[in-house]
This record gives structure tokens, C-alpha cells and sequence, in this order.
């Protein structure tokens, strides 16, 4: 299973979606508000000590050389280095909360 999930993220990151799309997702009333922001930084924090408890490089989400050689995938990370820079996500957009019955309030 860590073996499928290393080549599911370097699949997904070479499909653009990186770390910055880790997040979970929040009520749009508590995204914009300061206890929205502690919440998406402690969030990440807990991101990123994964990735890096994991053997995956907690700035880029990415699992690392070693971590490929372990799990007998350095094709893998071989892959990864060499496409340089990756780009970033250019999928469908989510629609507007207009858009949804009712404007997207929940009752």
C-alpha cells in the first residue's frame, strides 16, 4: 500500500496537483475569518509532519529518492526529477455558490 500510494502522488503531481491542494475543504462563512486560517495552518502542519514521518518531502509533498529506493520504484523518482518544475493544475473549475440551489446555504 505505501508502494501504490508513493505512485499515486508522483502520478497526481505530475498532473499538477501538489501540496497546495491538500487542504480540506471549509464552510466559505469560516474560510475568510481568522479561526479559518488557524485552522488551515494547523491542517497543514499535520500535512507536512506526515509527508516527512512517511519518508515524503514535507515542502513538496513528493516522496523522496530514498523512499522510492526502498519501496523498488526509483523509476519513479527518476521521473520526478527529471520533469523539473511541476505545473500547476489547470482542471475544471468549481462552480460559484450562486450556482447552486439556493445560493449554497445549508439549512
Amino acid at each position: 500500500s505505501d508502494r501504490i500510494g508513493a505512485v499515486e502522488r508522483a502520478f497526481n503531481a505530475r498532473q499538477g496537483i501538489t501540496i497546495v491542494d491538500d487542504m480540506l475543504p471549509q464552510r466559505p462563512d469560516f474560510k475568510h475569518t481568522p479561526d479559518g486560517a488557524t485552522e488551515r495552518d494547523a491542517h497543514m502542519a499535520l500535512v507536512r509532519s506526515w509527508y516527512d514521518e512517511n519518508g515524503y518531502n514535507p515542502e513538496t509533498g513528493l516522496p523522496t529518492q530514498e523512499t522510492c529506493t526502498r519501496l523498488n520504484i526509483a523509476d519513479v523518482a527518476k521521473t520526478l526529477a527529471e520533469d523539473g518544475p511541476l505545473k500547476k493544475w489547470d482542471g475544471p473549475l468549481l462552480m460559484d455558490l450562486e450556482c447552486y440551489p439556493k445560493g449554497g446555504a445549508r439549512f
